[in-house]
């Protein structure tokens, strides 16, 4: 399988670099071992994304809610399935 790229509707600084597309790797089972790592379930999919991209949280944590989405939308098959009364992404 290939690796995942979006383009941002914003860049985002990550340093003195500005980025305006993000390349995620192909999952595998250790990376979905970063949603046991924090509570919410924003915070276990932000952590997620940032081993998938190389990129610390702290920079993608920067994109807006329509880049998250088309984040999301990628990675809809390998997420693990919310409980029932828990909200979505």
């Amino acid at each position: 399988m290939s690796d995942y790229l979006i383009q941002l509707e914003e860049p985002l600084q990550h340093g003195e670099e500005i980025i305006t597309e993000v390349v995620f790797q192909t999952p595998r089972v250790k990376h979905l071992l970063e949603f046991d790592k924090e509570t919410g379930e924003y915070a276990g999919f932000l952590r997620f994304l940032s081993a998938l991209a190389g990129l610390p949280p702290k920079v993608l944590g920067q994109m807006t809610l329509k880049d998250m989405q088309q984040a999301k939308a990628l990675f809809a098959d390998f997420l693990p399935e919310a409980p029932e009364n828990s909200e979505e992404l």
